[in-house]
């Protein structure tokens, strides 16, 4: 496809369209809310991160993709606080840190009438880019229960039945041990969401097992096939075996495994 564009007049193009103000701020009259972000810093947001530091480096910050802010009054001051575009914000923050020319951001603020509801919602809603990961989604969903909304509402809201919500507030609610393995890829959502509702509060247990099959051969991220092998006759045996030789710290975790392995052949 062959296409030939001639810069035209924006003003006459526009003449009878309607606007909201877009603002040049400056980076220090930029904050966030303490907490509101719901990103897990992991290795991929690392990288996400790294990936527009690099681009605002070589290409400068992209004025069509402004942040979205909103103005609180704060003790007598007016306060700009930025509300999606965290990423950019702090990927435009580390690139003046290293020598990039950025004076302002464009920031295009809340209208009239926006609530912290609303301002939770765009969390999930706004961030098509670099969409938020299911278990971040689940940490909005939880952090609107605590508003008063229900799974139906929060399903309308986030464009998801309401038994997906539940699905993911049972994940935030799992055991330290399951949302860490979550949050570091170390297994999908959708797995330990499974693992969760077969096995209940022994999942972390579970996928210990899982991953330590998983380490075996020599993957990095846990399947269903993983934990199914994992309590298999075969498996309790090895287990068994580690047992007799492991140290006392590590024999009450062997012993977990033992058990539900033996509760998995006796179904």
């Amino acid at each position: 496809m062959q296409l030939e564009l001639i810069s035209g007049n924006v003003k006459q193009a526009m003449a009878g369209a309607s606007s909201r103000d877009l603002w040049q701020v400056p980076l220090d009259k930029l904050n966030v809310i303490d907490g509101f972000n719901v990103r897990v810093d992991r290795a991929e947001h690392k990288a996400h991160l790294q990936g527009l530091v690099d681009s605002i480096m070589a290409n400068g910050f992209y004025q069509n993709k402004p942040l979205s802010g909103y103005v609180a009054l704060e003790d007598g001051e007016q306060v700009i606080y930025v509300t999606d575009g965290h990423c950019r914000l702090e990927a435009a923050t580390e690139a003046v840190r290293l020598g990039a020319e950025i004076k302002a951001l464009p920031v295009v603020v809340s209208p009239k009438g926006t609530s912290v509801e609303d301002l939770t919602v765009g969390l999930v809603t706004n961030n098509s880019g670099h969409p938020l990961t299911q278990y971040e989604i689940g940490i909005v969903c939880k952090r609107l229960i605590g508003f008063g909304w229900n799974e139906k509402e929060i399903g309308k809201r986030l464009g998801m039945p309401a038994s997906r919500v539940r699905d993911l507030l049972d994940l935030v609610g799992a055991p330290a041990s399951v949302r860490d393995a979550v949050a570091d890829g170390a297994v999908s959502a959708t797995q330990a969401i499974a693992t969760i509702k077969k096995h209940g509060e022994k999942a972390g247990e579970v996928l210990r097992a899982g991953a330590a099959k998983a380490k075996a051969k020599g993957k990095k991220k846990i399947t269903r096939r993983h934990i199914e092998s994992a309590l298999t006759p075969r498996a309790v045996i090895k287990a068994l075996l580690v047992w007799y030789d492991a140290p006392a710290g590590t024999k009450k975790e062997l012993e977990n495994i033992v058990k539900l392995a033996r509760e998995s052949i006796a179904r």
